[in-house]
């Protein structure tokens, strides 16, 4: 699972935490990408805002926190479909 952040966005500490506890639910690694540092891997996944989460190849969210149940269920369907 990949979480987008930059340094001064107030939602990605939450969607940060959110991503944590659902990868760990499936045995998945958290990478953090900040855009700032790192835009030429936020582009390949077309992120331009933040928070964004991507499990695989697959950008779930962006922009936005998903709730639990949002990120736990397309989570479960990137993986289904791996």
């Amino acid at each position: 699972m990949v979480v987008f952040t930059m340094k001064n966005c107030p939602k990605c500490p939450i969607a940060k935490k959110l991503a944590s506890e659902i990868a760990a639910e499936f045995g998945l690694e958290v990478e953090e990408i900040d855009v700032e540092k790192d835009l030429i891997t936020a582009l390949q996944y077309n992120v331009a805002s933040t928070p964004s989460i991507a499990v695989g190849s697959e950008v779930i969210a962006r922009g936005e926190i998903p709730t639990r149940k949002e990120l736990r269920n397309a989570v479960k369907r990137v993986l289904e479909c791996s």
